[in-house]
Formats: structure tokens, C-alpha cells, sequence
């Protein structure tokens, strides 16, 4: 009997995965593996690694489906809540399903999406892998995914989300979903390396004492970006996954018009981070490149809305040099980029800032700070550039 029950479900496993092979079938597919969800994390018990990530991915579901919170509503059975060979099995066909899921729509671009439908298909299948990667969080004691494989899926999830306007809460709660797991996964490696015991992340500890975990993360969203410095043992798969959530937190921060968020942000962590990359052996030059790249643009373009400010002032030319100065120690990071490329646009804006300011004291002064920051970080980053003389020179 049970081997008839295990032929079955595999059959019905194998018709929900083609279901997904093809767009405009997300919603039947979510009605049909919703039942299967909540049959799945009754057996999840208390042996769950972390609650909180937990509770975030489902504040994702549940901000865009109420009905969830009645799924986690029914008991669970006491006798179920146990490693099975059937948990294992769930936990398996959960990611697989996300993983389906995110390989369908890797190539839709919600920007680039015009028809209504096909945008709420999009959401509905990101609605059925929050739910997917649910089950898995939960019931991952069971077996070994392997490593950050869970982490990677809950990563581009976010990243589709964060391209959709409307699924600001759900990226965000998702986003700090990813963060609250790579603490964890930061606090395992290093208790496993010998170093000091990790402390839990600002973000965590305010969630604890937090019953509204949503409202919480929306307040204070920049904190879902701060991470620890990196050490020698953060391997490259981590790194890469830290700086890409790091990426996609930006990316909402920028939509939700928070640019001094942005700015600490870069300034900290991706800077540490990207940095980290480029030291680690055998890693190609050009991802550090392009993550320092994009985060060299994207600071740009915040110089630029503060350029554009209906009311200027000496505070706003002073708020876009300093978004053009954490710009241009990116550039740096960039091999697209020549050193001379770099002192052209010191000077550029040097110029642009003593125009700006009627060459004031205060922008002068400003001017000059921002000079010798430069040169400092050129000076460090290509220590034997022919065309240090030309910095010297702009000094002057």
C-alpha cells in the first residue's frame, strides 16, 4: 500500500513540475501544492535551525496571501514531527519546484513585461516559490541540500521581486529572510574555523523583541545590508551570494529614495566585501569588476538626483560630492577603468563643485578634502601610476 502511495505521489510530483515548465500555469500549480505545503510543515517540529528566517519568508507569503496564515494555523501532529524518509523527500521536491520555478522565469523582466497577465502570472509563480522554499527551510534538517542552495534560490526570488514595484514588502521580507540565514551561516563557519563567537546581527535582535516583523524590516530596511567584515574564511560562494542579497537590498533602497541608506551601504559593506573577492585565489578579476561597476553607477546616479534638487544649496552640492567621492573609489575597483579615466574625473568634479558653490570657503575647503582623498586612494590602489604628477598638479 504504501509503495502504491509513493508511486502516486512521485506521479503527481513529476505532473506539478511540467505543469511549471511552461508560463501562465502559476496559479494552478500554486492551488495545487498548497494542500501538499501544509501536509509537509506539520512534520517540521521544533527542529527547525532557525524560526526567524522562518517567520519572514512567511510574512513574505502572507503579505500577498492571507490564506497562508491559516495554513500554518492547523495543528501539527505530535507523531509526524520527526525526521521521515517522507520529510526528506518533501524537502527534496520543495526546492526542486523553486528551482523550476526560477529556471521558467529567469528571462522575463518584469520592466519589460506588458501585459497584465502575464505580470501577475510572474508574481504568482514567485508567490508559489516563496511557499516551496518555505518548505524546504522548514524541513531542510531532514537532508542536505547542500551548501547556500536554498540561500541562492531565496536570492533570486528577492532579486525578481525587487524588479516589481508592487512586491516591495515581499522583497523586503524575503531579503531579510536571506540576511537572517546568512548570519547563521556566518556564525557556523566561524565557530568552525575557531575564531570568535558571532554575534547576532542588529536586524536580529530587533526582530526577537518584535511581534510585527514586517513593520519592523520596512522601518528599517538599510539594516537588512549590514553584515560583519569578512575573514579568510568566507568562501567564494558566500561572498558572491552576500554581495548579490547586498545588491538586490540596494536596489530597494534606491526605490524606496533612500540614498544616504545607499551611501552607508556601499561605503561599508560592498566595499569590504568586493575587496574580499578580489584577495580570494583563483577568482576571476572581472566579477569583483563588475559588482564595483555597478555599485560605481548606481552612486552616480544618486550624485545626480541631488544635482537635481528643486531647492540647491550647499547642503545638496555638498550631499552629491559625497556620493561622487564613494563613486569614484569604485571606479578604482573597476579594470574597465584606466587610472587616468579616474583623475579626469576628479578633476571634472572638483571643478564642477567650486562652480556649483561660487568657490566659497566652505566649497573650497570641501574641494580640497576631496582632492586628497583621491589621490590617497589612488596612490594605494596603483601605487606606481605614471600619472600621479597629474593628481599632484589638480592639487595645486
Amino acid at each position: 500500500m504504501r509503495g502504491k502511495l509513493e508511486v502516486g505521489a512521485n506521479a503527481w510530483r513529476a505532473q506539478l513540475l511540467s505543469l511549471l515548465q511552461q508560463r501562465g500555469q502559476a496559479q494552478k500549480a500554486l492551488a495545487l501544492f498548497t494542500p501538499e505545503a501544509s501536509a509537509s510543515v506539520r512534520t517540521a517540529g521544533a527542529l527547525t535551525a532557525s524560526p526567524l528566517a522562518l517567520k519572514l519568508l512567511s510574512s513574505a507569503v502572507e503579505s500577498r496571501r492571507s490564506e497562508w496564515s491559516q495554513v500554518l494555523a492547523v495543528e501539527r501532529d505530535p507523531k509526524r514531527q520527526r525526521v521521515s524518509d517522507g520529510s526528506k523527500n518533501d524537502a527534496v521536491f520543495a526546492a526542486k519546484l523553486a528551482q523550476s520555478i526560477v529556471k521558467t522565469y529567469a528571462s522575463t523582466s518584469a520592466a519589460a513585461v506588458k501585459e497584465a497577465a502575464e505580470l501577475e502570472d510572474l508574481v504568482v509563480a514567485l508567490d508559489l516559490a516563496c511557499v516551496a522554499l518555505y518548505v524546504a527551510c522548514a524541513l531542510e534538517h531532514a537532508v542536505r541540500l547542500g551548501d547556500l542552495v536554498v540561500d541562492n534560490l531565496l536570492y533570486q526570488v528577492a532579486k525578481k521581486y525587487a524588479e516589481i514595484p508592487s512586491m516591495r514588502v515581499a522583497a523586503s521580507c524575503v531579503a531579510a529572510c536571506i540576511h537572517v540565514r546568512l548570519w547563521n551561516a556566518h556564525a557556523t563557519v566561524c565557530k568552525a574555523s575557531g575564531g570568535d563567537i558571532a554575534k547576532r546581527s542588529q536586524l536580529m535582535v530587533l526582530l526577537d523583541q518584535d511581534d510585527d516583523c514586517t513593520s519592523r524590516v520596512m522601518q528599517q530596511f538599510e539594516l537588512v545590508a549590514a553584515f560583519p567584515d569578512p575573514m579568510g574564511y568566507h568562501s567564494e560562494q558566500f561572498t558572491r551570494l552576500l554581495l548579490g542579497h547586498v545588491n538586490t537590498c540596494v536596489t530597494l533602497l534606491v526605490a524606496d529614495k533612500n540614498p544616504e541608506a545607499v551611501l552607508i551601504v556601499a561605503d561599508s559593506t560592498l566595499s569590504r566585501w568586493i575587496d574580499h573577492l578580489q584577495k580570494l585565489p583563483g577568482q576571476n578579476s572581472k566579477l569583483a569588476s563588475s559588482f564595483s561597476d555597478r555599485t560605481f553607477r548606481i552612486l552616480w546616479k544618486c550624485a545626480a538626483v541631488a544635482d537635481g534638487a528643486k531647492q540647491k544649496s550647499a547642503e545638496t552640492a555638498s550631499t552629491a560630492l559625497r556620493f561622487r567621492s564613494t563613486a569614484l573609489t569604485f571606479l578604482l575597483k573597476c579594470s574597465n577603468y584606466t587610472a587616468l579615466y579616474f583623475i579626469q574625473q576628479v578633476h571634472r568634479v572638483g571643478v564642477q563643485h567650486e562652480r556649483v558653490t561660487n568657490r566659497s570657503q566652505r566649497g573650497l575647503q570641501e574641494v580640497y578634502a576631496f582632492y586628497a582623498r583621491e589621490a590617497n586612494d589612488l596612490s594605494q590602489a596603483v601605487p606606481d601610476a605614471p600619472h600621479m604628477y597629474t593628481v599632484r598638479k589638480v592639487m595645486r
